[in-house]
């Protein structure tokens, strides 16, 4: 049984969930962050919680172990031999910080400082595994240091009133329901109230007017350059920012890639939830026509949407992630499959029987965009990133599988724990937060897609074997992108298919053309999709959309270039 330090009576914390006209909303999820407590909204939109009057979670224990909070150091005491001690920081609204230790402990005392001097002031919660059981610390933190809401020991420059101001949130009401933004308030009283907390609809980020027309051709029919009467006020061409100038193409602007089709973007999460397919993750992928295969008498691929269902690493990995070690024939591997993907053709020069899913710092190709001095230079002269890992170039990007030693264990191999290894995911963040864009949400998006796409639990950031069937694009995926195709009688995404029977549905493809399975690669070179230009869409015979014809391209502040509105 465990035991917390909190008093026996309660009290009631209450309120109501209303939609942006006022309607109470029904079936919405309420959160206590550090209570722990969940609740679901009535038909009026009403909730509420039965809580102590103090809640704490300063000390549990049971009969293996006790932990506590003691002036900002995390004391456990382990009564068994060996038990597994994984301790890792969260925001308040739950939101992954860092991770502070994972390993088996021997049993006696032990004291871990969870606070890192790189650590910005805020309030974060302490998450700790011990045994298989979970709790969770708060925790205020000033500058790097932990913070307490004690008596100022002798010497220290921390104020009272500064201590107790930081000490004044108590907890965080987070609502979600789908079809909404999530919604976070912090409360600083169990006994405040009654909340009213209004949620707006989801989905409307994403919804942009159609792309631009002008910047929709290699060269924009009926255009004389120089003549404003003639299309698009005689601006006949755009530039491809990797590999294309204004010498080139005169007065022309300079486009790249929309980070909004990164793996792990806001936009691709939220279009997954939008279409119903939360159990897929969205993205976008160089891919050329395996004609004859998977992709007909195609010639092109722009637009077209494929459901991969990961299966095993791919035997071109060279023992970056492990396999079964006692028996190589069986495909069996050390890191957690990942999450299916769906995802949208938007770029052609890649290959055949690989699709190259573009995320933050997957590596570049035969050009860079993304960030000056690695390598391969951008002919424009213009990069998306105001900074860009080392890490992130022509290696395979940030990838640890392939070269960090400190995520593999001591045969080389790749597996679970080395992957989820304080060590390694520490150098894992700390290269993924080299990603600096002018736009501070842009730079989240980078370092997110980044950081997750190495994690254990989520390793798309390395070549996986994949069963592959190409289906009807979902409606909301391509809002994201800006291009959608007319249906073609192919298969629509019904649900979630495991490997298992993938394996043995006759609409997946087994083998390419080169006799193999079809794998997948990743990549972020920044530059403008050739997708985003409708001479690889409607000059190659594909139906698409009058409207949402190509891809949308960015400019270098990553907001993409739409049609006016009318």
């Amino acid at each position: 049984m465990l035991l917390f330090n909190m008093s026996v009576f309660s009290q009631t914390l209450s309120g109501t969930v209303k939609d942006e006209a006022g309607a109470g909303v029904e079936g919405a999820t309420v959160q206590l962050a550090v209570a722990g407590k969940s609740t679901t909204t009535d038909v009026s939109g009403n909730w509420q919680f039965e809580l102590s009057s103090s809640v704490r979670f300063q000390r549990v224990q049971n009969s293996s172990f006790s932990a506590a909070l003691q002036n900002g150091q995390l004391a456990i005491t382990i009564h068994e031999p060996n038990l597994h001690v994984k301790v890792s920081l969260y925001q308040l609204d739950g939101t992954f910080i860092e991770y502070v230790t994972d390993k088996k402990l021997p049993s006696g005392n032990h004291t871990i400082n969870p606070i890192k001097p790189s650590l910005s002031q805020k309030i974060v919660l302490i998450k700790a595994d011990i045994g298989g059981t979970v709790t969770y610390f708060k925790l205020p933190v000033i500058a790097g240091v932990a913070g307490y809401t004690g008596s100022v020991s002798k010497g220290d420059s921390r104020t009272p009133r500064s201590i107790a101001k930081m000490s004044a949130v108590v907890d965080t009401i987070k609502v979600t329901k789908s079809g909404f933004q999530t919604t976070v308030k912090t409360i600083e009283s169990y006994t405040s109230g009654p909340h009213d907390i209004i949620l707006k609809k989801a989905g409307v980020s994403y919804r942009l007017p159609p792309p631009s027309y002008c910047n929709a051709w290699d060269y924009v029919p009926n255009c004389i350059p120089g003549d404003p009467n003639s299309a698009c006020g005689g601006v006949c061409a755009t530039i491809n920012a990797c590999s294309e100038s204004q010498v080139s193409k005169p007065g022309a602007a300079v486009t790249f890639i929309c980070p909004r089709f990164m793996l792990h973007s806001p936009e691709m999460i939220q279009a997954a939830l939008d279409d119903g397919n939360e159990e897929y993750l969205y993205a976008v992928v160089g891919h050329d026509a395996d004609g004859g295969y998977i992709d007909g008498d195609e010639v092109s691929t722009c637009g077209e949407c494929y459901q991969m269902i990961y299966a095993w690493p791919s035997p071109d990995n060279e023992r970056q992630v492990q396999l079964n070690p006692d028996n190589v024939s069986n495909p069996a591997s050390a890191v957690p499959i990942p999450k299916p993907i769906i995802a949208q053709s938007f770029n052609t020069a890649a290959t055949r029987n690989t699709f190259d899913i573009y995320m933050g710092g997957g590596g570049f190709g035969a050009h860079n965009g993304c960030g000056p001095g690695l390598g391969a230079t951008s002919t424009s002269g213009q990069y998306l990133y105001e900074a860009y890992p080392e890490e992130g170039g022509h290696s395979g990007g940030v990838k640890p599988i392939s070269h960090w030693s400190e995520c593999k264990n001591q045969y080389q191999w790749v597996t679970d724990s080395s992957l989820s290894s304080e060590k390694c995911q520490d150098k894992v963040t700390a290269t993924c937060n080299k990603i600096t864009h002018a736009d501070p949400k842009i730079t989240e998006y980078a370092r997110r897609s980044c950081i997750e796409a190495n994690q254990a639990k989520s390793l798309h950031h390395a070549n996986w074997s994949v069963y592959v069937r190409r289906v009807e694009c979902p409606e909301a995926i391509t809002r994201v992108t800006g291009l959608k195709l007319r249906d073609q009688g192919l298969p629509k995404v019904d649900g979630l298919i495991t490997a298992e029977q993938a394996a043995k549905d006759a609409s997946f493809w087994k083998k390419g053309s080169n006799g193999k399975m079809y794998e997948t690669t990743t990549m972020e070179d920044c530059c403008r999709p050739s997708c985003a230009a409708a001479d690889w869409v409607e000059k190659k015979g594909l139906p698409a959309d009058p409207d949402y014809r190509v891809f949308y391209s960015c400019d270098r502040a990553g907001v993409p270039i739409t049609r006016p509105e009318e």
